[in-house]
């Protein structure tokens, strides 16, 4: 949209109560992305993504500073957290995979398809060399129409 380009979007968080593997805790605010809670670097690359479940979410009251939210459970080895099960277990992306290797293999490959086609859909920036020719290329055109005005009034 044409003020996006001013104000930027607005960007959709979640707050995820994160366990890392050192045993602590944290709460946290994560952009949702694809239905996905997202860690991104400084370069605003994704680094690591939890699958979000809006029927996994729980409620929390807040306690001093920390604001209450619906919070969403994340570990880092596991990019579904659903100790109360209340994720169903289903065959496509919109569940939880069943236990099994190949349930979970399915599973992630149908969410990797969707990414792929997304990046499709989704036309590749020009390369700075690239510009670059394009920029050598018009200028070369604008200097031979010059030059040809020049010797045809000269």
């Amino acid at each position: 949209m044409f003020w996006d380009t001013w104000f930027g979007t607005v960007k959709e968080k979640r707050t995820q109560l994160y366990f890392p593997d050192y045993g602590g805790f944290q709460f946290r605010k994560l952009a949702l992305e694809d239905s996905c809670l997202v860690e991104k670097n400084g370069k605003k690359e994704i680094v690591k993504a939890w699958k979000h479940f809006y029927c996994a979410q729980i409620p929390f009251s807040g306690f001093k500073k920390i604001h209450a939210d619906m919070v969403t459970l994340g570990f880092d080895r596991d990019f579904i957290l659903d100790l109360f099960n209340k994720v169903p277990v289903q065959t496509n992306s919109s569940g939880k995979p069943d236990k099994s290797e190949e349930s979970i293999k399915k599973w992630t490959a149908q969410v990797a398809e969707s990414q792929r086609y997304k990046v499709m859909t989704h036309p590749g920036g020009m390369l700075p060399m690239d510009k670059i020719i394009a920029w050598l290329g018009v200028a070369l055109v604008i200097m031979a129409i010059s030059l040809g005005i020049s010797k045809a009034w000269g």
